[in-house]
């Protein structure tokens, strides 16, 4: 917890338009009432742009759907949970624009009994930036203050939680 506080100021200061900081945030909240993970995932545009570019060759179109298909496949393939060794399928729910970044969505239908491991794994834009860093907060139940902090890079692309 005490990582958690200074790791949002640094990411609030280095969401600015011209950044020398990479880093996204995710935040993964498990909801125990319909057994679903919930998503949001805060990236640089800019940087989400030249991945997709470099990757498909195509620039984003903002708010079309073609662009909305490209950066959902792009994260998807790029971030998963799995609960006691069975990965979860995520599903894109949409993105919302902010500034110079952009929030996006997805969530994902646990079928395990119960949870009692899980990994997470976030290499968002570390194929391009090896600097980037992901932080994540996993909220294991939604409405809860608790949360497990973790930074994913290059070097450590995903983090085990015991519950």
């Amino acid at each position: 917890m005490k990582l958690f506080f200074p790791l949002i100021a640094l990411l609030c200061l280095s969401f600015t338009s011209e950044h020398k900081y990479y880093v996204s945030l995710t935040e993964v909240t498990y909801n125990q009432e319909s057994s679903n993970f919930e998503i949001a995932t805060k990236v640089f545009y800019d940087d989400l742009e030249v991945a997709i570019f470099e990757i498909t060759g195509e620039r984003l179109q903002d708010g079309t759907e073609a662009a909305q298909e490209m950066i959902a496949e792009y994260i998807l393939s790029r971030f998963s949970i799995s609960v006691d060794g069975h990965k979860i399928p995520l599903a894109f729910v949409g993105t919302e624009d902010e500034l110079d970044a952009i929030w996006i969505y997805f969530e994902g239908q646990n079928d395990q009994e119960r949870l009692e491991e899980i990994v997470i794994e976030n290499t968002v834009l570390t194929d391009f930036i090896p600097e980037q860093s992901n932080l994540v907060n996993f909220f294991p139940n939604k409405g809860s203050k608790k949360v497990k902090g973790m930074i994913l890079n290059l070097k450590k692309p995903s983090k085990k939680i015991q519950l």
